[in-house]
């Protein structure tokens, strides 16, 4: 029992420092959903910790149940930061379907993924918080994959606060859906995977947030977005791109 606390708690002690760095550095009204996001997530380990330690028979409830505020406040705070990543370019209209587009792709997956592969013998509460959960999870990935990809192509400043957002909340998506594929097909076997993959994948992008967070942002020079000098440049080399 004390074992399975162990991820739990050490992401809890993260968070607080986590939030005691945007506080300190004043990024909350920057950040406000992932701020919110952040506190949230402290109080719902707690609440889940001590639950589990008593091993009060109300943990499964209340683990699924403060699923639905996560997926809330993580799509809010996902979308939060994509936005603030792509928005010095929105000067090519393209860009500016990036993040919608990848909401309703993602959504559509993991809601094909739920009506060919019902839960079994789950009732409607439950079938529904898992849909909710899939779908965040597929959006956490995909937001991640679109990133890695604009990176390629775009001059994003990688080391801004908003890319670790991202960053967190993709691979702590990666390990819990890998950790759900294998309590799938693998249930009796592979057990430290399926028990401590998604803990560990979320005490990671904690990890991830805490080091980036702490360090000094490097934007575009000393600004926020890149200058206007830049957008004109960016400007001619994505219409010299489309003309190929």
């Amino acid at each position: 029992m004390i074992l399975a606390l162990i991820p739990g708690l050490a992401t809890v002690a993260l968070q607080v420092s986590l939030l005691f760095v945007l506080i300190r550095k004043h990024l909350v009204t920057r950040f406000p959903w992932f701020s919110a996001y952040t506190g949230y997530s402290i109080a719902a380990g707690i609440l889940r910790g001590i639950l589990l330690h008593r091993g009060h028979a109300l943990y499964t409830y209340a683990y699924w149940l403060s699923e639905i505020p996560y997926a809330v406040l993580g799509i809010a705070a996902l979308c939060e930061a994509l936005d603030k990543v792509v928005r010095p370019f929105y000067v090519v209209r393209a860009m500016r379907l990036i993040l919608p587009a990848t909401v309703v792709t993602m959504v559509a997956m993991a809601g094909i993924h739920v009506l060919f592969h019902p839960p079994i013998e789950q009732s409607r509460l439950w079938a529904m918080v898992l849909a909710v959960s899939i779908a965040v999870r597929n959006l956490q990935v995909g937001i991640l994959i679109v990133l890695v990809g604009l990176s390629l192509v775009l001059p994003i400043a990688r080391k801004q606060y908003a890319v670790s957002v991202v960053h967190g909340f993709g691979i702590a998506a990666c390990g819990m859906l890998i950790s759900g594929v294998i309590r799938s097909q693998y249930y009796e076997k592979l057990i430290i995977v399926r028990d401590f993959g998604p803990a560990v994948a979320y005490l990671t992008a904690a990890v991830i947030w805490l080091r980036s967070f702490r360090r000094r942002e490097e934007l575009y020079g000393k600004y926020e977005t890149p200058s206007p000098d830049f957008v004109a440049e960016m400007r001619k080399e994505w219409s010299r791109r489309l003309r190929r």
